[in-house]
């Protein structure tokens, strides 16, 4: 029956106040194919319009959790994607202690910021790259995870990079 198994999208400060170029809309979380009349029953029977029939069958034969949703908000000017020519590509590596980014025309970026997979702000830094040489900066003591480094620019779009964290 519906009662024991539904998923979450896990919130936090930014998130809800709307920090660092996000914001959750209000009202918009929900669980799919949870109508909130089919508790500890199945969630097809004996019927539920929350979903398309083939989308609430489909649920019901391939697991018993439910997807969730929420709306999120997201500032256009952080996200703007132009076409670059060429497209960006690149790297980042964490190890000792370092961070090396690489990246086709780093120089025109002047600013790099790394973040955790909470969102906190790990490094932020001028870049001074002049020749497209990859930029190398100091960390402080970081945990082994993924974090994420996101290369500005005044007039590009932000480029970023996932880049997994060994501690030292």
């Amino acid at each position: 029956g519906l009662d024991d198994r539904f998923d979450f999208i896990l919130m936090n400060n930014n998130l809800i106040n709307g920090l660092n170029h996000y914001q959750y809309l209000p009202n918009s979380y929900k669980s799919i194919g949870n109508d909130g009349n089919h508790f500890n029953q199945s969630i097809n029977a004996p019927t539920n319009n929350s979903v398309p029939p083939n989308v609430l069958q489909a649920l019901y034969d391939n697991s018993d959790h439910l997807p969730v949703m929420a709306k999120i908000i997201v500032d256009q000017h952080f996200t703007y994607i132009a076409n670059v020519n060429p497209p960006v590509k690149g790297y980042a590596i964490i190890e000792n202690g370092k961070l090396t980014v690489k990246a086709t025309n780093i120089s025109s970026y002047n600013s790099i910021k790394l973040f955790d997979m909470q969102g906190r702000i790990i490094l932020h830094k001028t870049l001074t790259t002049y020749d497209n040489s990859p930029a190398v900066t100091n960390l402080p003591p970081l945990k082994n995870g993924i974090y994420i480094v996101v290369l500005q620019s005044d007039y590009l779009p932000g480029y970023t990079i996932k880049v997994v964290g060994n501690a030292r």
